[in-house]
């Protein structure tokens, strides 16, 4: 196959856009510019250059290579869950100062500072008809390496591979989900979904805390060798299933762990990329990013892939 004009190094997957920093480290972005038939503008990145790059509903968020970070997209949302009035937001409001890393949720964004604390910026309330943040953008106190941020909740990796969570621990209709309540343990990185979060072991195995659709908290996938490999313990669910492995990740390490609205994803040395509550493509990858409905991969020869979800054309990246 002959190499791609267009060849990436990351993506930042969003709601119903897609945006990859190139091997030229310009970023491009596909996909909609809109929110609820209102124009925002996140798949329209300034010029620059650029290091890390993450998408959230209607924002996207990249790290400079100086290092400070520049946001663009809407910043108010049309229409409110609950029905009430138009929320003003400030997640294209970027922080001064200069980060190491950041990650962009569905209204917000979270980045981890040069002296390792975070700062998190965009839609401060859960709930329309409540003052409360629910503690989205009040991060612990200490020093951390990442951030993955969800929908109404973000969790860290500490320097001491710990990971503390904070934010909304339940669902807009629902009770007490737990996303925000993290496994204990030592681990080498994290990340948030819609209602779950998955944080990898530092001996390689896999756990996840809070809930899918339906309340399920039993991640699993299928090998071509047809067994069933499970990421969560749930006592009656292991039952059902015979043949299981759990915790453990097939072809090592990952190199990366990204999550959806209701899945998640893992890529391991071994560069095949298995997938939670999602289809999963053929082939090697090198990177790959999470969005709502559609995620998106890097293959070894830099040409970005993506599944899913393509009314807006977020899974159609430039060739």
């Amino acid at each position: 196959m002959d190499p791609p004009e267009i060849a990436f190094k990351a993506l930042g997957v969003g709601d119903d856009h897609t945006c990859g920093i190139r091997t030229d480290v310009r970023v491009e972005c596909w996909g909609s510019n809109l929110s609820e038939f209102e124009f925002t503008g996140q798949a329209m990145p300034p010029a620059g250059t650029f290091t890390a790059v993450s998408a959230g509903l209607a924002h996207t968020c990249a790290l400079r290579d100086d290092g400070t970070v520049a946001c663009w997209g809407g910043s108010s949302m049309p229409s409110d869950p609950f029905g009430g009035p138009v929320t003003a937001y400030s997640a294209v409001d970027a922080p001064l100062g200069t980060f190491i890393s950041l990650s962009s949720g569905f209204l917000s964004s979270c980045g981890v500072r040069t002296d390792h604390s975070v700062k998190c910026w965009g839609m401060l309330k859960l709930f329309a008809d409540t003052e409360s943040d629910a503690g989205m953008f009040t991060p612990p106190a200490g020093k951390y390496v990442s951030v993955s941020v969800g929908d109404w909740h973000a969790c860290g990796l500490r320097t001491d591979g710990t990971i503390t969570c904070w934010g909304a621990n339940e669902g807009w209709d629902t009770g007490l989900l737990g996303q925000a309540t993290p496994s204990e343990g030592a681990f080498d990185a994290v990340s948030a979904g819609r209602l779950h979060t998955c944080g990898l072991r530092s001996d390689g195995n896999l756990v996840c805390w809070g809930a899918l659709s339906g309340g399920y908290e039993l991640m699993c996938y299928e090998p071509s060798a047809g067994d069933t490999v499970c990421w969560y313990e749930d006592p009656e669910l292991l039952e059902e299933h015979k043949e299981i492995t759990a915790g453990q990740l097939p072809d090592g390490v990952p190199v990366a762990l990204i999550s959806g609205d209701e899945y998640t994803c893992v890529l391991p040395r071994g560069h095949v990329l298995y997938c939670v509550n999602s289809v999963t493509p053929d082939g090697a990858f090198i990177a790959a990013d999470a969005g709502r409905n559609h995620a998106c991969g890097i293959r070894p020869d830099g040409r970005a892939v993506c599944w899913g979800d393509n009314q807006y054309g977020q899974a159609s990246p430039p060739r």
